[in-house]
């Protein structure tokens, strides 16, 4: 064979630069042509390199989720980032069963009359993180045992990290519903004090039981305290809702205390935290 493409015409092949027609007729040509062939490989020797090292790249480090590119964008360490990033309460099932608990005591808070029309939304909300907790790490659908066991960093700091997770977007996504939440817009917010309170209960009990005992314990008070508060008698104007001391402003302040109380046994008994959060006992 005489005739070898040129020089130009293969390099503009190897590129992906030639129109239909000519394409065809330089690989019916390399087909049959060894020197054209070699010459050609040359030439995509670069490009291929280029192709499997993006190939590769995007295997090693690939696309990070929206949650873990934002909390990069504060500052947050990439190791930090992923452990955050991981907490099950982001998962879209989760988050959407908060939701719909959440938008359940707005719905109820509708439903209700008179002054008691407020008090679902701030019955349920508190609890709610205590519930996603428990269902994250204190059940195998949980799927953090693998995470929890490699990772460098001690039990009650992953404990934290993602507990902080979990009532960062509970609290989130309180807030805009409680927006739309029947009721003075003065009593909108008086569920933060508890799930405070109890989010930094869970915490403290994790220390002396497994999570799971620590948040169903938890959940199970509030739920008591609740019922108390609902068949004591009360003489106030706003008879139904001042049974509930916890959203009176001296019940706020001893929630409060007892949330920081609270905090400081999981300080001072952090090394006690069980090593396998999510196992069940």
């Amino acid at each position: 064979m005489n005739w070898h493409a040129p020089p130009e015409l293969l390099a503009s092949y190897a590129q992906g630069d030639l129109d239909h027609a000519r394409t065809l007729s330089i690989e019916a040509h390399t087909l049959r042509c060894a020197e054209c062939q070699a010459r050609l490989a040359d030439l995509a020797a670069p490009l291929v390199d280029r192709t499997w090292s993006s190939i590769a790249d995007a295997i090693d480090a690939p696309r990070l989720p929206w949650f873990e590119r934002s909390l990069g964008r504060l500052g947050v360490s990439p190791q930090i980032a992923r452990l955050v990033g991981t907490t099950p309460s982001l998962r879209m099932n989760w988050f959407v069963s908060t939701l719909a608990s959440l938008a359940l005591g707005v719905v109820l808070s509708h439903v209700a009359s008179g002054s008691a029309r407020s008090l679902p939304f701030l019955v349920i909300a508190p609890v709610i993180p205590v519930l996603v907790i428990a269902a994250a790490y204190g059940s195998p659908l949980g799927g953090t045992n693998d995470i929890e066991r490699a990772t460098p960093f001690a039990p009650w700091r992953l404990l934290l990290l993602r507990s902080m997770t979990v009532l960062a977007v509970c609290v989130a996504t309180s807030a805009i519903l409680s927006l739309g939440m029947a009721g003075p817009a003065a009593r909108a917010w008086l569920w933060l004090a508890p799930a405070l309170a109890l989010t930094a209960l869970v915490l403290a009990l994790s220390t002396w039981v497994s999570l799971s005992r620590a948040a169903t314990a938890t959940a199970m008070l509030w739920i008591v305290l609740v019922l108390g508060c609902s068949v004591v008698r009360a003489r106030h104007a706003d008879a139904v809702f001042s049974r509930f001391v916890m959203f009176q402003p001296m019940g706020q302040l001893v929630t409060l205390a007892v949330a920081l109380v609270c905090w400081l046994v999981f300080a001072m008994r952090s090394r006690h935290v069980d090593p396998y959060l999510g196992r069940l006992a």
